[in-house]
């Protein structure tokens, strides 16, 4: 990646707020510089294969996937958030999708699950929609991490607080004057890496692969930051919980053939 790029990939990411447009090239370059290379790094090649994008928001990481040759659909809540991005785009909920069972063969979920109320049920669908072979990326920040309440979509200096999202909730939420930002963290999940596990297990989907960080590529891509991954001290009880600043999962149907 140049320098050049690089910058662009900061700016787009600290302004991805400011507008509609904006957000959609961030979601652009978090797919192309997160979830595909994450993907590939597996040999999981997106070109011509059947996908849905859960949870799409605006739209922008549908569109990099359409680019890069996948069949692609995005499905949202708020079709707000969608309006006037190109392709197929569908308004539906993740705890009931209107597809029928095994009409993808790559199901993407980016950061969606801590927003739902009954991940299971949202494995569960996933499971459904999903081919016999096919793939699940699943990734989120676990809640007990450093910026596991989402301080980046806030204002003002409490965004930069690790770990403040733990604090009582009344005084967390008196230090981030933003009221955007609590309205999303009424609605966030408390969601640790030993609950999806287990979530997992009680799915009809099983962990092919899991990848976690200590500084995750989409804060790396806002901050300008490597990505660091964290293997051994990431996997313990407990402490792992406190130090994961994000988790990437590819799930698979038991005894599918496509290699995991």
């Amino acid at each position: 990646m140049s320098a050049m790029t690089s910058r662009r990939g900061i700016s787009r990411g600290r302004n991805r707020f400011h507008s509609l447009r904006n957000y959609r090239r961030y979601q652009h370059d978090v797919a192309e510089r997160a979830v595909l290379p994450f993907l590939r790094r597996f040999g999981v090649d997106i070109a011509g294969r059947r996908l849905l994008d859960l949870g799409c928001g605006n739209a922008g990481m549908t569109s990099l996937y359409r680019e890069k040759g996948a069949v692609a659909v995005g499905i949202d809540r708020d079709w707000g958030r969608m309006a006037g991005a190109p392709g197929l785009l569908v308004a539906g909920d993740a705890l009931n999708l209107p597809f029928k069972s095994g009409s993808f063969e790559l199901v993407i979920a980016h950061d969606l699950v801590e927003h739902v109320c009954d991940v299971a049920m949202v494995l569960r669908e996933i499971g459904r929609v999903l081919s016999q072979d096919g793939l699940a990326f699943v990734s989120f920040p676990p809640f007990f991490g450093p910026y596991g309440g989402h301080q980046q979509g806030a204002r003002g200096p409490a965004r930069l607080l690790p770990f403040g999202h733990l604090l009582p909730e009344a005084l967390w939420l008196s230090l981030v004057s933003c009221e955007r930002y609590h309205k999303m963290f009424g609605g966030l999940g408390r969601l640790s890496i030993s609950e999806f596990d287990r979530a997992v297990k009680h799915s009809s989907l099983a962990v092919a692969r899991r990848q976690l960080h200590l500084v995750r590529p989409e804060v790396a891509l806002r901050l300008g930051l490597p990505v660091i991954e964290c293997g051994l001290f990431c996997s313990l009880p407990v402490v792992g919980e406190f130090i994961t600043g994000g988790a990437f999962y590819l799930l698979s149907k038991p005894g599918a053939s496509n290699g995991f």
